[in-house]
């Protein structure tokens, strides 16, 4: 038996005990990363004979594939990271900026509350500047937006600049009304 077949087999055997594993790490839905992680096993090969010493929860495997498992979460370069962490990561950094960038001349005890009163505020807008906001919101970088759309530099940059704007003066017009009518939403 090859040490794919053999790999197959144990994961045919143990993937509830593998995914209980990973949910443990990831402490919710540790499925993608347990299949990315196989799936990256599947491609490069697991180690000849690993699959055959051991057996239960002392088997090599299962330590190899738990320490697959723990790398993929932890490693900036894993391709779980690289497709799911990240992207969250990337998108909270945004979030904070932007919120720090409008907000930090205010009271703002809950940047969650915040986060709503710009997201209705952008929902006022024409739909250009809301979505050129929207996707530098999310991360895009005005030259990724250029290169997605064909839309000059210039027209992006004067969008997102009126966006901004709009938030800002929506900020100093009725963010503190706005916060005192929802805080018992919150708090």
């Amino acid at each position: 038996m090859t040490s794919a077949s053999a790999f197959s087999v144990y994961l045919q055997n143990n993937y509830s005990d593998l995914l209980s594993v990973a949910n443990t790490i990831v402490q919710g839905d540790g499925r993608e990363l347990l299949h990315d992680v196989v799936t990256d096993l599947m491609t490069r090969g697991v180690p000849d004979g690993i699959c055959t010493r051991g057996e239960g929860k002392t088997a090599e495997i299962r330590r190899y594939v738990i320490a697959s498992l723990r790398m993929s979460w932890h490693s900036g370069s894993s391709r779980y990271y690289q497709r799911h962490k990240r992207p969250i990561i990337m998108e909270q950094k945004h979030r904070e900026s932007i919120y720090r960038e409008l907000y930090e001349s205010s009271e703002h005890p809950d940047v969650t509350l915040a986060i709503r009163f710009m997201n209705e505020k952008l929902d006022e807008m024409n739909e250009f500047d809301r979505i050129v906001c929207v996707l530098w919101y999310n991360g895009n970088t005005l030259k990724d937006i250029r290169e997605g759309t064909g839309i000059s530099l210039t027209t992006l940059s004067k969008s997102l600049n009126r966006a901004k704007e709009h938030l800002k003066n929506e900020v100093e017009r009725s963010w503190r009304q706005y916060r005192e009518s929802h805080s018992s939403d919150w708090y």
